[in-house]
């Protein structure tokens, strides 16, 4: 049964983003482009000291536009989670496109109030070049890969937390330049008494580096 837009819980969508203008358009339009009621979200973009087009491109869209001046993906993040206002905290990348069916599938299996993480499908965009194959290759899929794992964890490319459950365990760890994803994901098995669910509907494809 689908829940009326009003019954929806409130999304804070988070991309963080430094030097992005190459990437950071077709992102934004595909998260504005989902089917999630637009009165029940909103998207928190934060720019981490950008010195290219980024922050023209982020103002001329519909969304709310950050700058955090601390480097570091962890402290954009955070900025972004200190700044929003919803129940559900989803967590995209700016080399990101997301499907129409995003936002939705990724908080649905929050209605289970026994969820409180969710790991996105995360897949690759099509290769062009050398190197993106090759990243295709070493990657895989990456998020079924975390999600197997022992204790398994989102990566944040693609993934969505209770804003009740970051309160309790902590934000992303500032001090980590890699593996912020993986450091949550730990905390959030050793204090929180919730689970942790797969939205394999809830696809977000991820633009690697074509050199």
């Amino acid at each position: 049964m689908t829940r009326a837009p009003s019954e929806q819980p409130f999304a804070s969508v988070i991309v963080p983003v430094r030097n992005g203008e190459a990437t950071i358009a077709a992102c934004l339009d595909s998260i504005l482009a989902t089917g999630y009621p637009p009165e029940r979200r909103e998207i928190l973009v934060v720019d981490n000291g950008s010195t290219d087009r980024t922050a023209e491109l982020i103002r001329a869209r519909p969304v709310r536009y950050l700058r955090e001046p601390k480097r570091g993906v962890s402290n954009a993040r955070n900025r972004g989670i200190a700044e929003s206002r919803g129940e559900i905290l989803a967590f995209v990348d700016a080399d990101c496109l997301v499907e129409p069916q995003w936002l939705t599938e990724l908080v649905r299996p929050f209605e289970d109030p026994q969820v409180g993480s969710v790991a996105g499908d995360l897949q690759h965009a099509p290769p062009s070049t050398v190197a993106e194959r090759q990243a295709v290759r070493l990657l895989g899929d990456w998020q079924r890969f975390s999600f197997t794992s022992d204790p398994p964890y989102p990566i944040t490319a693609n993934a969505a937390y209770r804003r009740q459950v970051l309160d309790e365990i902590g934000a992303f760890d500032p001090h980590m330049t890699r593996a912020q994803d993986v450091e949550l994901g730990l905390r959030f098995h050793q204090h929180v008494e919730l689970r942790l669910v797969y939205a394999d509907q809830a696809t977000s494809r991820h633009r690697n580096r074509s050199t």
